[in-house]
């Protein structure tokens, strides 16, 4: 029972993480907050969700799967949906430091950064057919997800 409990709080706390990043764009845009804080927290929550993610796709291995190698990744929809969403935070996670982007010649940055929304997308669907999550938090979570994606399109005159 410990070790589901641990699985479901490290996906949680990732998720919460990724749409809590997410959810920095909006808030910027209705001038909520300065863009300072908006890129400065954006970045440190985008990055905090990629090491939780990382870390409940070990825990997730280690105790549900009992470290075999890749069949349980090939077997189950939701076992796969949430590592396509952890390559994706992987690569976003290494790409989100200066030196790594000028080493790798990435000129669009920003454009490859807009994968954060295909990722959470992928991590909520993940949690949508995980058989222990919770359906009514992940619907919720879902919810905000596409309100916050709703608001991003807005501009703050067009609100205030």
């Amino acid at each position: 029972m410990t070790q589901l409990w641990l699985c479901q709080m490290s996906g949680y706390l990732a998720l919460f993480c990724l749409l809590s990043s997410q959810a920095m764009a909006p808030l910027e845009r209705l001038r909520r907050i300065s863009r300072k804080t908006y890129l400065r927290w954006r970045r440190r929550l985008g990055i905090t969700a990629a090491m939780l993610a990382s870390l409940h796709t070990l825990i997730v291995w280690r105790t549900l799967f009992g470290g075999n190698a890749v069949d349980p990744f090939r077997e189950t929809q939701w076992a796969q949906l949430g590592l396509a969403a952890w390559v994706l935070l992987l690569f976003l996670w290494l790409t989100s430091y200066s030196p790594v982007v000028r080493r790798l010649r990435i000129k669009n940055w920003s454009s490859l950064h807009r994968l954060a929304y295909a990722a959470t997308f992928l991590a909520l669907l993940h949690g949508l057919l995980a058989p222990w999550s919770n359906i009514y938090i992940q619907l919720g979570l879902l919810i905000f997800f596409l309100l916050s994606v709703a608001l991003r399109g807005l501009r703050s005159k067009a609100i205030l």
